[in-house]
């Protein structure tokens, strides 16, 4: 455990983690001049030096070396992809392998904005060669270790509704006076409390009167949800197609949660679901506000996908909290996409973003890239039934118009 605590983007996790951690990592050992690592590797595993001392060769043939006992040592070797160096043993060593699935899982666990803080820009910044890829990796640690982190920022209709929630004495004419304040939203909201999916029957048509309709509660998530639609906006041409795409998955994961939260009877509020699901990958957001100011990798699709992966989850988590947002919401913007989460605990959002998820790429070509319905924890813990892979095809016919309609309602 000691040893584990070491380095510096482990240093915080808990002791349960941590002994998960080492039952599951590999120990290996290194003659001198052994290759630990090829220069350019994408390989899927991070490094850690236990003993012995190594040495760093870039591209252009600039060379560090160090030892277990340098304060270098703390940190992961190498650990951008494609590797910035070659690394190889300079005296027998010991050091630990553990695959970035596995340590992805851990950091999830924990607070994602102190474990990003913990990790050091080292001297693989200074290479000129670097991808874009890298660059923007380094760009973002970098603002995180100074507190200038650039992330998006909650829409202004939604912070004075946050803050005129915290008046106990609030009342529906009340809301709807702050509410107003944003004409979109209000006509917005007076739609979808004249839908019959949000228990319209008698047609309402002053904004108070929606707002008694719905709930003070309801009202504020979909206020969050109606404002969060702005920030998936850009400016650049070059990502406004990406935007896109990320907004359409967002909503449909916003819908898709919102629908099977209400036939799980009870369990699970379908108006936090919704919200759940539409910030989910609120994190590729700020990659993206990154990434317009990189020109080469607006045009690098790959590198690009492969910055999200390593990042959409801890700066999802950070948004949330800097937004002082419910932990749940933070716990599924970091933790929606790993699939195989299992904490031993009751079903939560986060699993039920992970089912919405998987049923969203039904009858895509991301279906072959995740795992079946019935091969995930949360399918399991939600106890979902007669949902076998096979009957999620009826269930999202069944439920298709519903579905569509609050994508409709979300707006386009």
């Amino acid at each position: 455990m000691a040893e584990l605590r070491r380095f510096s983007n482990l240093s915080e996790l808990d002791r349960k983690t941590l002994n998960d951690l080492a039952n599951r990592l590999l120990i290996a050992r290194a003659a001198p001049g052994s290759v630990l690592l090829e220069h350019g590797s994408r390989e899927d595993n991070t490094l850690y030096l236990l003993e012995g001392r190594v040495r760093l060769t870039a591209a252009d043939g600039k060379v560090k070396e160090f030892d277990h006992h340098e304060r270098t040592a703390r940190d992961p070797i190498a650990r951008l992809r494609p590797s910035q160096y070659q690394v190889v043993a300079v005296s027998p060593v010991t050091y630990m392998r553990v695959s970035n699935h596995l340590l992805e899982s851990v950091e999830s666990q924990h607070d994602s904005s102190a474990l990003l803080e913990s990790y050091e820009v080292s001297e693989e910044a200074e290479f000129t060669d670097m991808s874009a890829e890298n660059r923007l990796m380094i760009k973002i640690y970098q603002d995180l270790n100074i507190e200038k982190l650039s992330l998006p920022t909650l829409p202004q209709i939604a912070i004075r509704i946050g803050h005129a929630m915290q008046d106990p004495a609030l009342d529906a004419q009340t809301l709807a006076k702050v509410v107003s304040a944003d004409p979109a939203i209000a006509a917005k909201l007076l739609k979808v409390a004249n839908s019959p999916r949000f228990g319209g029957k008698v047609p309402l048509y002053t904004l108070p009167n929606a707002v008694a309709r719905l709930g003070l509660d309801n009202t504020h998530k979909l206020v969050l949800a109606f404002a969060a639609q702005e920030l998936f906006r850009t400016g650049s041409g070059a990502l406004k197609q990406r935007m896109r795409d990320v907004w359409r998955h967002s909503r449909r994961v916003a819908a898709i949660s919102h629908v099977l939260a209400s036939k799980l009877g009870g369990r699970f509020d379908p108006h936090f679901a919704l919200l759940a699901g539409l910030l989910h990958d609120i994190g590729i957001i700020a990659i993206l506000g990154y990434a317009r100011d990189c020109p080469a990798l607006t045009q690098a699709e790959h590198e690009l996908d492969n910055a999200i992966h390593h990042l959409r989850s801890q700066l999802g988590g950070a948004i949330i909290r800097r937004w002082q947002l419910s932990e749940e919401l933070a716990l599924v913007a970091q933790e929606a996409d790993h699939w195989g989460r299992d904490l031993g605990q009751p079903a939560d959002y986060v699993d039920l973003v992970i089912i919405a998820q998987l049923h969203c790429f039904v009858g895509t070509p991301r279906a072959h890239e995740v795992p079946h319905l019935n091969q995930v924890p949360a399918y399991h813990k939600l106890e979902l039934g007669e949902l076998t892979p096979e009957f999620s095809l009826h269930l999202l016919e069944e439920a298709s118009h519903e579905i569509r309609e609050v994508e409709l309602l979300l707006g386009d």
